[in-house]
């Protein structure tokens, strides 16, 4: 019970965080984000392939999901000259607060979601053959997740570092409601195959994500590791649980950079190169 105790004890010392309103820093106070090589490299090969998907005509009009994290604000700045450049009269959908401000910051209109997105962008923090996913390490999953299910196409930017042969061996974000995070650790406790530790700041703070939810980092302690399907479902019966990290039956086109080459099929990259994901 001392793991449950201690749990409950950063919940309620730290219940300030997620009982009161998040805000938003205003574009100034953005931290422009360090873009590498690689990934602008696959932001500008996505931007190719989104050129070739429909007539111009439409793509001007399109609606583009913007995700979240250091891949996907490399295409957020590249798309930026892109649109500025072509004269782009579409509209952006955003997966968290930083990209919103990063794609107003760099000339983007930015709206709610009303319309579902014709293109997604996103990273991802681990994928398999099957192209199968691992996201949240950022904390945007549910918004991530969501706008995926939605889009017509959804694009995943990755360097072959993140693929792998063993997703159930990676810790798995779940976004959990504050109201609920102690009874959802106590069950997930209780089914005595997972350990799991809600996220916390540098400053040992809370981790609050821009829905004013927790994620809780699980890993599982089962040997054989069950299927990934299997954990979601499982995870998911919890209660409180707002959504996993596990993305999968969602078929993204995948490009993937390694040693300054850009593939985009998992599956001719693997074959051609067998020791990666092992």
């Amino acid at each position: 019970m001392h793991i449950i105790d201690s749990t409950n004890a950063l919940l309620i010392k730290h219940s300030a965080l997620f009982n009161s309103s998040t805000t938003t820093l205003p574009s100034s106070h953005l931290e422009v984000p360090r873009i590498t090589q690689e990934q602008k490299a696959l932001a500008q090969s996505c931007i190719q392939n989104i050129e070739t998907l429909m007539p111009s005509s439409q793509l001007n009009r399109a609606v583009i999901a913007l995700g979240s994290g250091s891949t996907a604000e490399a295409f957020v700045l590249e798309f930026a000259l892109w649109a500025k450049k072509h004269q782009w009269q579409g509209r952006c959908i955003a997966s968290s607060k930083r990209t919103e401000q990063l794609a107003h910051a760099a000339g983007l209109s930015v709206y709610l979601p009303t319309k579902d997105p014709d293109i997604m962008i996103d990273g991802a923090d681990y994928i398999n053959a099957s192209k199968s996913m691992i996201k949240g390490y950022g904390g945007a999953l549910f918004r991530e997740k969501i706008l995926a299910q939605r889009s017509t196409h959804y694009f995943i930017l990755l360097q072959s570092s993140k693929i792998t042969d063993a997703l159930t061996q990676k810790t798995i974000p779940v976004e959990v409601l504050p109201f609920a995070a102690s009874y959802f650790y106590q069950a997930l406790i209780a089914q005595g195959r997972y350990q799991g530790m809600f996220r916390q700041r540098a400053d040992k703070a809370l981790f609050v994500t821009d829905n004013n939810t927790l994620i809780c980092d699980i890993t599982l302690l089962q040997s054989p590791l069950p299927p990934l399907d299997e954990v979601e479902k499982e995870l998911k019966s919890l209660g409180g649980v707002v959504e996993t990290g596990i993305f999968s039956g969602l078929n993204p086109e995948v490009f993937i950079e390694d040693k300054g080459r850009i593939t985009k099929d998992i599956n001719l990259f693997l074959s051609s190169s067998p020791n990666i994901g092992c």
